[in-house]
C-alpha cells in the first residue's frame, strides 16, 4: 500500500526516510495527505489506472468532464469520479497522474496552475513522446515533474492485469521515485528513456504496435478479396502474429522470420505482387515496402 507520508521513519536530519516499506519509497510532500492518488483523464489509460490502482487497495481519485463507459463502471464500484473539469480535492493530492491526450495536456497544465495545488506536488504525465519537463512553464515551480509511460495496449477490451507491464520513466528525482514506487506497488517494470530519445522511443512502439494493426488489416482486406469468410479470416490473421510475436520474444528478427523471403523463393513473391496488383492494388504498395524491408534484413544479417 502506498506508505502515508510523513509515517515514514525519520532520518537524521529530521526529514522522513523515503526507505520505508510499502510503498518501498514515500515520495511525497511532508504534510500531504496520505489517501489520495489523483488520475485526471478517465479514458482508456486512466481508467484502466485507476482500476489497477483499486483492485491493488491504493486510494485513487479520477476525474474527466467525459469519462469513458470504464471509468463510470468503476465509479460503480467505489472507485470516486468526479465528473467536471476541477475536482474539490486537487489541492490536496500529493500525487497527480495525468492520463490524458498529448494536445490536451498543456491546457490542462493551465487549469491546474491556476487551480491551487499542493507545494511540491507530484505530477506525472503518460504521454510516450513527450519529456518530463513538457509542462514546466505551466505548472508551479514547486511541482515535480515526471513521465510515467506504460508500454501496453489501451483499446476498448479489458485492459488485463498490471503486472510485468514495462513504464518508461523520465523526470526528477521525486518524479522518479514515484513513478517507481508506482510501478513497485502494481508489479509492473520500470525503465528509464533520456529525453532526447522518447520521440524515437515512442515512434517506435507505434510502429511495432500500431504498425501490426495495420498489417492486420491489409492482410485481412487480401483474405476477403480471396472469398474467406471475415471471421475465418481474422482468426487466421491473429493466431500467425501472436506466434510472430512469440518468435520475436526468443529469437532475432531475421531468426524470427518465416515464409518466402526467408526462404529466397523470388519466383512465389512475385505471384503475390501480380495477384495483389491484379486483384487488390490498393494494397500494393505496402505489399512492396515490407517485401523490401524483410529483403533488407535478410541482406544485413548475411553480410554479417
Amino acid at each position: 500500500r502506498l506508505s502515508p507520508p510523513g509515517r515514514g521513519a525519520e532520518a537524521p536530519d529530521g526529514r522522513d526516510d523515503h526507505r520505508s516499506a510499502g510503498f518501498h519509497v514515500s515520495p511525497f510532500p511532508s504534510g500531504a495527505r496520505p489517501d489520495l492518488i489523483g488520475v485526471l483523464g478517465a479514458g482508456r489509460v486512466g481508467s484502466a489506472l485507476a482500476g489497477w490502482l483499486a483492485e491493488g487497495g491504493l486510494p485513487v481519485h479520477m476525474a474527466d468532464p467525459a469519462p469513458c463507459r470504464r471509468a463510470r463502471a468503476l465509479a460503480t464500484r467505489g472507485v470516486p469520479l468526479h465528473v467536471g473539469a476541477l475536482p474539490p480535492w486537487l489541492s490536496d493530492a500529493p500525487l497527480l497522474v495525468l492520463a490524458l491526450p498529448d494536445q490536451a495536456l498543456q491546457e490542462a497544465a493551465g487549469a491546474l496552475g491556476m487551480a491551487g495545488l499542493r507545494p511540491g506536488v507530484i505530477v506525472l504525465h503518460c504521454a510516450g513522446a513527450l519529456p518530463a519537463d513538457h509542462l514546466r512553464a505551466t505548472l508551479p515551480k514547486s511541482a515535480r515533474l515526471g513521465a510515467w509511460h506504460p508500454v501496453h495496449p489501451f483499446s476498448e477490451a479489458p485492459p488485463g492485469s498490471p503486472r510485468g507491464v514495462p513504464v518508461a520513466l523520465d523526470g526528477d528525482a521525486a518524479a522518479l521515485a514515484a513513478g517507481r514506487a508506482l510501478c513497485d506497488a502494481l508489479h509492473m517494470r520500470p525503465f528509464t528513456v533520456a529525453p532526447e530519445g522518447r520521440v524515437l522511443y515512442h515512434a517506435a512502439l507505434a510502429l511495432a504496435s500500431n504498425g501490426a494493426v495495420g498489417l492486420a488489416a491489409s492482410a485481412l482486406a487480401l483474405l476477403r478479396v480471396a472469398g474467406l469468410p471475415h471471421d475465418e479470416a481474422r482468426r487466421l490473421v491473429a493466431r500467425l502474429l501472436r506466434r510472430t510475436a512469440a518468435n520475436l520474444a526468443r529469437r532475432p528478427p531475421h531468426r524470427a522470420l518465416t515464409g518466402p523471403v526467408q526462404r529466397g523463393d523470388d519466383d512465389t513473391l512475385a505471384r503475390h505482387r501480380a495477384a495483389v496488383a491484379a486483384r487488390a492494388p490498393a494494397e500494393l504498395p505496402l505489399v512492396e515496402a515490407v517485401v523490401a524491408r524483410l529483403k533488407r534484413l535478410m541482406a544485413q544479417e548475411g553480410s554479417t
